[in-house]
């Protein structure tokens, strides 16, 4: 592990479960399984940009294949929550911070059962207490253990209680070991429809081509507030001339309310 923190802070975690289509086969998975972690606490908007899972053909690093986007190297204000994943890259040798963490399914191309690691980071804002309620688990999780580090303050089985509380201020890191039992025969594959985001790097107009339904479009910040809204999207130029140089998360949302996240780069 090459990063460590301590904050004095507490969160209330609520886990869906969501799987995400996607046009791929590899040994027994044929498709994304993700699962989203939201984050609540009782100062702050909720923080819903955290995922965990397996993917055929997913790498340990960066992928934008599944918007698996890095947090930019850059002073981020106090007291904002937020969380990010704990990414080990091969290449660059070191842990980088992303908002989602996605690995493929097994070194064993012909095991069905497999246990993943997971490593979350948060930043709780101002909050004031510690408590986390999650959903059932989806079929192709045997069971998902939540923990500190160590296992020392914090440690539950998602698949044997709904809920949990933590009253260690100091723990704000956490390992999630997801146990999958993946039946090939139970997972539909499903072909992703493809959208072409142009000119990006950006300067002042934004073009988006996808073969999808799109019906509004929203550009973030990295802290996930919305700058700007496009409702009933007609495929013509965006105009984002008001905003700075800088990262941020381009959001389409297409006519059955499924959000396809992509990163933007504006530079002038």
């Amino acid at each position: 592990m090459k990063k460590r923190y301590n904050l004095n802070l507490f969160f209330i975690i609520t886990l869906v479960s969501v799987i995400v289509p996607v046009f791929s086969i590899k040994a027994q998975l044929n498709q994304n399984v993700f699962v989203q972690i939201l984050l609540e606490n009782d100062k702050n908007k909720p923080w819903e940009n955290l995922y965990f899972g397996i993917a055929p053909d997913a790498t340990d690093g960066m992928d934008s294949v599944y918007n698996e986007y890095e947090i930019p190297d850059i002073p981020l204000p106090a007291g904002i929550f937020y969380a990010v994943m704990l990414t080990y890259s091969p290449t660059e040798n070191k842990d980088i911070w992303s908002y989602r963490s996605i690995v493929g399914p097994s070194k064993d191309k012909d095991s069905v059962k497999f246990m993943r690691e997971f490593r979350f980071k948060v930043f709780y804002g101002n909050g004031t207490y510690v408590r986390m309620s999650w959903q059932k688990l989806p079929k192709y999780l045997d069971s998902a253990i939540i923990s500190d580090p160590y296992g020392a303050w914090f440690k539950v089985n998602m698949a044997d209680k709904d809920s949990a509380t933590n009253s260690e201020i100091l723990v704000d890191q956490f390992n999630i070991y997801a146990y999958y039992n993946l039946d090939p025969n139970s997972v539909q594959v499903v072909q992703e429809k493809n959208s072409i985001i142009y000119p990006n790097p950006a300067k002042d107009f934004l073009v988006i081509n996808s073969d999808d339904d799109i019906k509004s479009i929203e550009i973030c910040n990295i802290l996930d507030f919305k700058l700007l809204l496009r409702i009933n999207y007609d495929n013509s130029p965006i105009n984002i001339s008001n905003l700075e140089n800088g990262t941020y998360f381009l959001k389409l949302i297409n006519s059955k309310g499924k959000i396809s996240v992509k990163k933007l780069v504006i530079l002038r």
